[in-house]
Order: C-alpha cells, then structure tokens, then sequence
C-alpha cells in the first residue's frame, strides 16, 4: 500500500513538473534540515510526514514506522506556529497514539540581509506514555541562498524536562540546487554532536518536487557509524489551504 501511495503522489506532482511555479511557502528542499523559511501572515498549510526506519537492513523485525499531521499557521511574515499530531509502529504492532508537539519559529529579518541568515525554532513535546517525561527542542537554523543553490545548517539541542536531565546535541545540514522551478535536488547529513562511541551519523540524498499547491520531498538516509540504523526514508507531504 505504501508503495503504492508514494508512486500515485510521485505520478501526480510529476505531471505538473515543467508548468509548475515555486510559489509555495513553505516547500521543503530537505526532508531533515530546516531551511530560512516560515508561513506567510494569515497562511495555513497542512504537512504529513512518514517515517520507515530499519536497525538491520533487510530485517523487518528491526523495522518502525511513524506518521505526523502537522497543521502550521503564520502568524506574522516572519513568525509561525504549528501543532503535530504524532503516531509510531512498531513491526508487527497496532498503531498507536506517540505524543503532541507544539512547535514555533522565528525569522529576524529577509533573506539575504545578513552573510548567513538567521532563524530560531523551538519545539514542545507531550508523550502519551505517562512514563515518558516531556521534552524540548532548540534549534538554530543558518542558511544561504545563492541563486538556485541553497545552503542550510541546523543545530538542535533536546532536553527532557526533568532534573539532571542531560542535553542532547545535534546537528543537521544541507545543499540543495533548484534544477526547474518544480523540481530540486540535494544532499543531507546528520547526527549526534557527543563525543561517545554511541554518535550516530547519516547521509542522505533529498528530492523535492512540487506542482500548484502541493509539494512532496523525500530522503534516504544511510548509516555511517555501528551505532546507526541501517537504513532510514522519510517523506513529506505539504498541501496549502
């Protein structure tokens, strides 16, 4: 079924590939890096994430998946706000409920006013396990565009909110190249910023295609180190209201 859905969307943002405008506001060119990007005042956009993950390449009982509703709203040209609705499953496991994030960002300016322009995204997470504390994610995005290249680069701090909680750091970047207004492509890494034997890192090209109000972006991610999965795809679906 999942192949399924990706061909027919993939068929469906194709057959505008050459008539289509890069009008949208927030396309994704990355599937895990955030670019210099926030909705328009008064624009709303409605996103679907899936996520396949798999430890062991070619072993299903090392496999999960997870889906994400994402609603976003722009509250001024340069600051929005969204909220996510998130599922998991496990191989072999019913779907189930996984937690709500309320997640909002922050651009200082336009783009190209500064050497690398700057934005701030912060994140709230409220697991459903009663067990599970909640958390917080910081991030700071720097990009550049050049033309049709884009650069961005993400450094994410995550902290539950408990006492003698640890912070995890990590990182994300990206280089992408605007071929046609409807199709770009790129190059993602990722992964853990400690200094363990426990750091996991990725590579993964990213594509992103897009046609009138609907864009779609894909990664797959590979792992580099023993601690990382196998194997990891994501891809996202934006439609604007």
């Amino acid at each position: 079924m999942f192949k399924r859905l990706t061909l027919a969307v993939f068929v469906m943002v194709l057959s505008g590939f050459f008539l289509s405008k890069d009008s949208l506001a927030d396309r994704r060119s990355y599937v895990w890096t955030y670019e210099y990007l926030t909705m328009p005042k008064g624009e709303t956009e409605l996103e679907y994430y899936l996520d396949f993950k798999e430890k062991e390449l070619n072993d299903k009982t090392t496999s999960a998946w997870k889906h994400q509703l994402e609603i976003e709203h722009g509250i001024t040209d340069r600051w929005d706000l969204s909220v996510y609705q998130v599922f998991s499953q496990e191989n072999g496991e019913a779907l189930r409920y996984d937690e709500l994030k309320i997640r909002t960002r922050y651009r200082f300016s336009e783009s190209g006013n500064w050497f690398l322009d700057p934005l701030i995204y912060l994140e709230y997470k409220k697991p459903s396990e009663v067990s599970s504390a909640d958390e917080l994610e910081g991030k700071l995005v720097l990009a550049k565009d050049i033309s049709n290249l884009n650069f961005a680069w993400n450094l994410v701090f995550e902290r539950e909110i408990r006492s003698k909680a640890e912070t995890e750091v990590k990182y994300a970047m990206g280089l992408s190249y605007q071929l046609v207004p409807a199709f770009k492509i790129g190059l993602e890494g990722k992964g853990d910023l400690g200094k363990n034997r426990d750091s996991k890192h990725y590579l993964s090209p990213a594509f992103s295609f897009a046609s009138g109000k609907l864009w779609i972006t894909l990664g797959t991610a590979f792992g580099l180190t023993s601690k990382s999965d196998d194997f990891q795809f994501r891809y996202i679906l934006g439609l604007s209201l």
